[in-house]
């Protein structure tokens, strides 16, 4: 096992939420660290190099895989995941059903909601927010708002399918 959750708890949006404690290192942080805060274990995968630090809250059926990292206070809840190499940072909020993952960035106070895909290297930040169908990959940074079903890419790294 990678973590353990401790009986040190706290309320938070109606849920009872636990600091985790690793039990072996991880990335750079020795055994014994207190990490940040989840609802349950199905939150936070015993595999892989994930983590939830600092103030990083992981709530409802949301669930944080492979070597994603959720930090400062952001707060991943509902039936979000953040997976792959994702980074989620700052006071940032995932939640309902968005999807993070591969090499994306979400941070400072962004949100990322509905049925959202982050994915590739896009990197949301500030104020943005990303809602409704929307996928968002590439090299694409995002800091407006974002919604009703489209479809953001980065041809310039890529190109179009041919």
């Amino acid at each position: 096992m990678k973590y353990e959750i401790t009986n040190i708890s706290k309320r938070v949006l109606g849920a009872t939420v636990y600091r985790i404690r690793l039990l072996k290192r991880v990335n750079d942080l020795p055994e014994g660290t207190l990490l940040g805060w989840v609802e349950n274990e199905h939150n936070l995968s015993q595999e892989g190099d994930c983590l939830v630090c600092d103030n990083g809250m992981v709530m409802g059926n949301a669930h944080i895989s492979k070597d994603a990292i959720v930090c400062d206070h952001a707060i991943v809840c509902n039936d979000a995941v953040v997976t792959d190499n994702a980074k989620v940072t700052g006071s940032c909020l995932i939640m309902d059903y968005a999807h993070i993952s591969e090499n994306a960035k979400v941070s400072y106070t962004a949100w990322v909601q509905d049925y959202a895909i982050v994915k590739g290297h896009a990197h949301i930040s500030a104020n943005g927010t990303v809602s409704g169908n929307v996928i968002v990959s590439g090299n694409k940074v995002i800091v407006g708002e974002y919604g009703d079903n489209e479809y953001f890419i980065d041809f310039a790294t890529k190109g179009p399918a041919a």
